[in-house]
């Protein structure tokens, strides 16, 4: 482990993002990454699960509705690199034991 590294057994629980489209997001998490969306709170918010749990990924629009994108982001990042644990597009991920 180098200064600053997470160590290789790390688990993340569940994340938050701000996002400047609900929608969009919902659709890249959802319809690409294939979590399931378990509530939407209007244009606000949205929480995305697999496998039953309660919410991996939390999705709001609290303070970035409308938000411009990154400029160093215009175009998608290219998917070629894997995380370990993540979902292949396509394929539904799996809760953490």
């Amino acid at each position: 482990m180098t200064q600053g590294s997470i160590p290789a057994g790390a688990r993340i629980g569940h994340v938050h993002l701000r996002v400047s489209d609900l929608d969009r997001a919902i659709r890249f998490y959802r319809d690409l990454m294939g979590f399931d969306l378990l509530i939407r709170l209007g244009d606000e918010a949205a929480f995305l699960s697999a496998g039953g749990y309660h919410h991996h990924i939390g999705l709001n629009t609290w303070e970035s509705a409308g938000s411009p994108a990154s400029p160093r982001h215009d175009r998608p990042l290219p998917l070629r690199h894997k995380l370990p644990g993540a979902p292949r597009p396509g394929r539904r991920p799996e809760a953490p034991a």
